[in-house]
């Protein structure tokens, strides 16, 4: 460790004064550069340029509609009685002139053409291919009809790049950070350090992907089991039902169907369209023959 004073005087000169032995920082970065060590870039490093250029269109775009908006004009000073009264102009001015010709003419300008909307759309969408966040991904309206394959195809892509972000910070900065300030702790805030070899792991950003992810298929699967009952007969509800309360941390209020207490009222009721359900179902013989069964039973 050095300390250098007036970028030319070497006032301090020591050894790294820390136990772990390395630099009190840790390089943060979400893209690394393969095999290139601690190198990488960042999200939007990709899209700058794009950006700048995406900037001067727009203000080109904004400066064009202020020409066709506040309109010029241009006039003969001579055919004026007082010329500087047309210094300012308002609805309904009257201007004195000294002839029957027209004394102000409009200065013509070209309107914005299709075309700088389209290099303006162009460009969002290279911006929006460089960094990954889609319209898809931040629930925009699309401006243009996507199939649903597309759509799924184009966020599966984008989760998929921003879980492998998630993990990279993970392993190589957050747990680095926490080991680096763990170690500088037991060194100068006289904590007790832990017998043995420690190992931190950290799993925040990666589990809440997971997590995200797996509702998502669990809402997938129960919207179809329920456009279609020959699904449902099929799939243990009661069972995915569980799972997806254990996703949110609420497994607690899961109840078994065995221990669920049933109000006699519903009992009723349901016994009531078992019955109706299981009549629909007899023929005529069918039902005159049950009848006499119940009258000799009530006799």
């Amino acid at each position: 460790m050095c300390i250098v004073v007036n970028k030319k005087y070497l006032v301090r000169r020591q050894d790294n004064p820390f136990s772990h032995g390395g630099v009190p920082h840790v390089l943060t970065f979400p893209l690394p550069y393969p095999h290139r060590g601690v190198a990488g870039t960042s999200l939007v490093e990709p899209m700058v340029k794009n950006l700048y250029t995406y900037n001067n269109l727009a203000n080109m775009y904004v400066d064009n509609m202020n020409w066709s908006v506040n309109k010029s004009f241009e006039y003969n000073p001579n055919q004026l009685l007082n010329p500087k009264s047309v210094l300012t102009i308002y609805p309904g001015k009257l201007i004195e002139t000294n002839t029957s010709d027209q004394v102000m003419k409009e200065v013509p300008t070209t309107p914005v053409s299709r075309d700088a909307i389209t290099a303006l759309e162009f460009l969002d969408r290279e911006m929006q291919e460089s960094t990954s966040v889609t319209e898809f991904l931040m629930s925009m309206p699309s401006k243009k009809t996507k199939t649903l394959g597309e759509v799924e195809l184009k966020t599966a892509e984008s989760k998929g790049l921003f879980d492998t972000i998630a993990r990279d910070l993970e392993q190589n900065s957050i747990r680095r950070l926490l080991e680096l300030s763990y170690s500088l702790l037991v060194q100068f805030a006289g904590f007790e350090p832990i017998e043995g070899k420690y190992i931190i792991k950290v799993g925040g950003l990666s589990v809440l992907l997971m997590q995200k992810e797996q509702i998502e298929k669990v809402d997938a699967v129960l919207e179809r089991v329920g456009k279609a009952p020959y699904l449902a007969r099929m799939t243990d509800i009661g069972e995915l039902w569980k799972k997806y309360l254990g996703i949110l941390n609420l497994q607690d209020v899961y109840i078994d169907e065995d221990d669920r207490q049933v109000p006699a009222e519903m009992l009723e009721e349901k016994a009531a369209f078992d019955a109706r359900n299981a009549v629909s179902k007899m023929s005529p013989e069918e039902i005159m023959q049950q009848r006499r069964s119940n009258v000799r039973r009530a006799g």
